[in-house]
């Protein structure tokens, strides 16, 4: 699947999440800043400063169906911001690669991230690994409301079970205080 030239807002849990194989995300814009009510009256985190919730922009998840299979996906060239604070959980980040191995993430603007810009996320006992991630810009992310304690405000992501990741070439400026970190590694 090739996803190109689109716009992409308000969507209630991601704007796109791919499951599968081979496909190419390339230039497209994503938004889902606070635009919805909490809908089940009985969210975890307190709403953005308007009383609305949002939620992530892109998530990249390996194939449920066949979990040990890489996923071979192309992320580049789109704009990913703003994202709001979500209704549902905790929140994760305006890019979540979710146990998805061999995605290359590059030229990328990600801003506006109420928590982590972009995440490297184990589920259970599946790992992102294999990633390349370069010549991304990510900024002004980590904006929470004060009362959103488990959300992160760091630029990106990892987590300690992913490996053979490779990082090269990001700029990552300005993460929220008071933590202030460029990159967060879950558990060290």
């Amino acid at each position: 699947w090739t996803i190109e030239n689109n716009v992409f807002r308000g969507g209630a849990h991601h704007t796109l999440e791919i499951e599968g194989l081979y496909h190419v995300v390339r230039n497209n814009y994503f938004n889902n800043d606070s635009w919805m009510d909490d809908p089940g009256g009985n969210a975890p985190q307190d709403p953005d400063d308007n009383g609305l919730y949002g939620n992530r922009l892109l998530a990249v998840s390996h194939d449920y169906d066949a979990q040990n299979d890489p996923t071979y996906v192309l992320v580049e060239g789109n704009r990913f911001g703003p994202s709001g604070t979500p209704s549902d959980d905790n929140g994760e980040a305006s890019v979540l690669l979710a146990a998805a191995d061999n995605v290359i993430t590059r030229y990328n603007e990600i801003y506006l991230a109420e928590s982590l810009g972009f995440y490297l996320k184990s589920i259970t006992t599946y790992n992102p690994d294999y990633t390349v991630t370069y010549n991304n810009t990510v900024f002004d992310v980590g904006n929470w409301p004060a009362g959103n304690s488990q959300l992160r405000n760091e630029g990106i992501g990892m987590s300690s079970g992913s490996t053979n990741n490779d990082f090269r070439n990001n700029l990552i400026w300005d993460p929220a205080a008071p933590v202030n970190r460029a990159i967060w590694a879950v558990g060290g």
